[in-house]
């Protein structure tokens, strides 16, 4: 019995690591908004400390300019005639 019960719950965990891959790789936009959402509903000055720091970590890392940065990470512009 045992062991079928830690195989559902491989078979679980697997599932949800999938969805979440697919999550993130087609709907980034979304993933992105929901992030938001949260972000600011637990960042509210009226949340107890630790769902401020939740929120803070929900948060999503600030979207990139429409135009390259000098030092941007993303290595677009700097690296494009180096290939």
């Amino acid at each position: 019995m045992q062991s079928m019960a830690l195989q559902y719950l491989l078979l679980a965990v697997a599932l949800g690591w999938s969805v979440a891959y697919i999550v993130r790789r087609q709907f980034p936009s979304a993933l992105r908004a929901l992030r938001v959402r949260l972000a600011l509903h637990f960042l509210s000055a009226s949340r107890p400390a630790w769902q401020r720091r939740l929120g803070r970590m929900l948060a999503p890392p600030p979207a990139m300019a429409a135009t390259c940065a000098v030092g941007a990470s993303c290595g677009g512009c700097d690296k494009a005639g180096s290939h």
